[in-house]
């Protein structure tokens, strides 16, 4: 009768080995990889860094260059245009004055905070949520939903009059921005339409949109450098770490086999039970041999 404990004591080299290499070599190898490129995007953060203060003192050097030629110019008593010509204007010097206080709102760090402090608030009553919860709770959520997705409309706005479309698009974080907002209308106005029952809408499109303004809490990855940085390094390390995945499916696919093989026939009941085996992990088959490792 099986399974008898201790039978055959020789198998315990299958566990062994595949503990020894899948769990620690290759999840080792796995986690270098991501570390060695952190390193190097450290590294490359801190090369970027040093060249953009060169830069700004060489941009420091040349405005000073500049407004020498200036005062020379004026002292040769030159006319204004040409004065204008020998001083290098800003993108937004012929904005209105209005334009130009959006340009400073939307250019300015308190804007960030104030943004950063609504998406946490944003978070918080999402958390609040649950099921069955009372009308005037649902109401309250609504309106924030509301204030919040009013919030987030304006500082769009507010960046396409400071910024204008070119350099508004140049700025992947400002895309993420406006695609969720414009997420954030869609759900609006299909809950809407939903509540007034004017046009037909699957509930289940419903239940998307809801679970798409958890996206917005993307938007404080703009704010975080060092997360930002992270991510890159992923991103980095994806095709090693792909490499790495192909390792793991192979070395998985080795011991999914050598487990049908040893122990694809063992009998696990309650008259003799298997200690860690049971209906979800077995190796009777592949899958669940595979599943099981």
């Amino acid at each position: 009768q099986q399974p008898i404990m201790n039978h055959n004591p020789w198998m315990l080299l299958y566990f062994i080995s595949f503990l020894l290499i899948v769990a620690f070599f290759v999840l080792n190898m796995f986690v270098g990889v991501v570390v060695e490129n952190f390193h190097k995007c450290r590294q490359h953060q801190e090369e970027e860094e040093a060249r953009r203060r060169e830069e700004k003192r060489l941009r420091r050097l040349e405005k000073k260059r500049r407004n020498l030629m200036l005062d020379d110019v004026i002292a040769s008593g030159s006319s204004a245009s040409a004065a204008s010509e020998a001083q290098c204007k800003p993108y937004y010097s012929d904005y209105s004055r209005f334009r130009l206080l959006v340009h400073h709102l939307c250019t300015s760090h308190y804007l960030d905070l104030f943004i950063t402090g609504v998406i946490g608030l944003n978070v918080v009553t999402m958390a609040m949520e649950h099921y069955q919860q009372p009308q005037i709770l649902d109401e309250a959520l609504k309106i924030c939903n509301y204030i919040f997705t009013v919030i987030f409309v304006f500082e769009s706005v507010f960046k396409l009059v400071a910024f204008a479309f070119r350099r508004f698009f140049q700025d992947r974080w400002n895309q993420l921005d406006l695609a969720i907002v414009l997420l954030s209308i869609m759900g609006i106005t299909l809950e809407e339409i939903e509540v007034n029952a004017s046009l037909p809408i699957n509930p289940t499109i419903i239940r998307i949109m809801r679970v798409l303004r958890i996206a917005r809490v993307l938007k404080l990855l703009k704010m975080a450098v060092g997360m930002r940085a992270l991510l890159d390094t992923v991103m980095q390390a994806l095709p090693q770490v792909g490499n790495l995945g192909l390792l793991f499916m192979l070395l998985f696919f080795i011991f999914a086999a050598l487990g049908v093989e040893l122990f694809g026939d063992l009998e696990c009941d309650e008259t003799h039970p298997c200690e860690g085996l049971g209906r979800h992990a077995t190796f009777r088959n592949f899958g669940m041999a595979f599943l099981t490792l």
